[in-house]
């Protein structure tokens, strides 16, 4: 029993006082008292007089599973798309050091609200990618926007390149090894002066406001150089995102396995961790279950996304296996690229680029993937993308999504058909939480939630309904000697409450009295929504000042 106790509360970072265990109906209930900490407040039971509950504060609810969901009738879950950008694409390769080769497919976009200004770094190569022809020399430009729309390449003067350094490019300039490279592997000299190429390829940048270092307040993770970690995993820091030093030969690779590119780094306050999503290499067949760490090694290797945590950025926890192909994926190239992820309302979202079968180096989507604690993940049942390839050509997620007002915006690498390094930059949007609702037609569906407390003064639903209806009622849920009851609090009834008709991510639900939800504060209650020609997609309790 205590096992089932510790696997389900997962007790790090919490006090409990456990008496016994019970197995209740699709979950395990601890008879006790259990205190979680308020990063993981959202994510296990609580024990009390009244009843077994979530305490959820004011923590938005998405409907990605059945997380917060006790049951359903005539209602599907759906996956939605973003919308491209009718103007896209939003950058294409237009300056001279540019319209000879292209861009390369992947890169970082953030919104820095200090400044008010979007930032992309993105990728440039010194020739296309096509069949037979040799490797490229990779670098990373820096560009700017104040709408996210129209995009300025600052000529920054820092890197020479074809006889000029009147350039964006902020990283990556061919050099010499240094002396301590050289003694890690002396084939790096003789490779350089012999034109060796090398690639600083898939930046992962953050912008990180607890550094106390100025010098680290922009952290990025990128693939190679020197040739030795060529396809590793490599760090480097800039005071302002466009200077850019390498952390020092014999610490870089950071994290010696291959994982040649779109890797994806953030902070996670809720675990006070830095954590790197990682494209990386499994064998399978005869050597099944190794991470492949030699950048030349060939054979059965699938591509997969693996994790790793660090306190510093440069130390780094051995990479564990978060996801796999399974055979709706097939084997055949190892078709999961990458996978970004945007923390998100109490989850993690992730984006993961997926490769089909067959034209694999000409077709890309992005689907979704979801988890609650970063590491056991799930994929969205229909594995609709959520960005879709155009035009017949393949999409890279530029690192994660960026929320902008009340829309989730998507930068992505828009791939045509090889040499398929020539790239553009386009951008897609979607409604803030838009990417999974509950869907309900001409017959009235209805959602009843688990029980759970909550902290806020009203209560707000993300949902389109204008050609439908919504009401919502709120249940009183009691645990009397053993004896569940569950009730309509008086004046919260669906015949109170005033139907929702419209289309908008903050419906306040108002009932016979109004929408002042302070005095439930306390109790443990349940939400039941009943929907016809309508789309639910999230419910949040509010603090501050009430609507009238």
């Amino acid at each position: 029993m205590a096992t089932d106790i510790l696997n389900l509360f997962s007790l790090e970072g919490r006090t409990a006082i456990v008496t016994g265990a019970s197995r209740g109906i699709g979950w395990t209930i601890a008879l006790g008292l259990l205190l979680p900490s308020p990063a993981s407040a959202n994510h296990g039971w609580w024990g009390w007089k009244n009843g077994y509950y979530r305490y959820i504060g004011s923590q938005k609810q998405l409907f990605l599973d059945d997380f917060i969901v006790e049951s359903t009738r005539d209602l599907t879950r759906s996956t939605h798309q973003a919308t491209p950008y009718p103007g896209n694409p939003v950058m294409k390769p237009d300056q001279p050091w540019e319209t000879s080769v292209g861009l390369g497919r992947y890169g970082s976009v953030l919104y820095d609200d200090e400044e008010k200004t979007f930032k992309m770094w993105y990728m440039l190569r010194d020739q296309p990618m096509g069949d037979g022809e040799p490797p490229a020399q990779v670098m990373i430009c820096y560009a700017r926007s104040r709408d996210g729309v129209h995009w300025e390449k600052p000529h920054l003067g820092q890197v020479e390149f074809r006889g000029t350094r009147d350039n964006n490019i902020c990283f990556g300039p061919p050099r010499a090894p240094t002396r301590e490279e050289a003694d890690i592997d002396p084939t790096l000299k003789e490779a350089h002066e012999k034109g060796s190429r090398s690639h600083l390829d898939g930046p992962a940048v953050l912008k990180d406001r607890r550094e106390t270092d100025p010098a680290r307040r922009y952290k990025m993770l990128y693939r190679g150089p020197p040739a030795l970690a060529h396809y590793m995993v490599n760090a480097a820091f800039s005071p302002d995102g466009v200077h850019w030093t390498p952390y020092p030969a014999g610490i870089n690779p950071v994290i010696p396995l291959r994982s040649d590119t779109l890797n994806n780094a953030f902070w996670d306050p809720s675990i006070d961790r830095y954590v790197a999503l990682l494209r990386m290499f499994l064998s399978f067949g005869a050597d099944e279950g190794r991470l492949s760490s030699h950048p030349d090694e060939a054979g059965n290797l699938m591509r997969i996304v693996a994790r790793s945590e660090s306190r510093d950025f440069v130390n780094w926890t051995p990479a564990e296996v978060i996801m796999t192909p399974d055979t709706t994926d097939g084997l055949e190239h190892g078709n999961l690229h990458d996978m970004e992820v945007l923390p998100y309302e109490g989850a993690y979202l992730g984006f993961l680029g997926v490769w089909h079968q067959g034209d694999w180096l000409d077709k890309a989507d992005v689907q979704l993937a979801f988890s609650r604690d970063g590491r056991k993940w799930q994929r969205a049942a229909d594995r609709k993308p959520v960005l879709a390839a155009e035009n017949g050509r393949a999409v890279y997620l530029h690192q994660a999504p960026v929320i902008v007002d009340d829309k989730i915006w998507m930068y992505y690498g828009m791939c045509a058909k090889r040499p398929w390094a020539i790239t553009t930059v386009g951008l897609a949007k979607i409604r803030l939480d838009g990417f999974v609702s509950l869907d309900a037609g001409p017959a009235e569906g209805i959602v009843v939630t688990t029980p759970f407390k909550f902290d806020g003064r009203q209560l707000e639903v993300n949902a389109d309904a204008a050609d439908g209806h919504i009401e919502v009622e709120i249940l009183e849920y009691k645990n009397a000697y053993h004896s569940v009851e569950v009730s309509p609090i008086p004046g919260f009834s669906r015949q109170d409450c005033r139907s929702i008709r419209s289309d908008g991510v903050r419906n306040v639900v108002f009932w016979r009295d109004g929408c002042d939800l302070s005095g439930l504060r306390g109790k443990t209650i349940k939400l039941r929504f009943s929907l016809a020609n309508a789309k639910l997609y999230a419910f949040q309790f509010v603090k501050g000042q009430l609507e009238r």
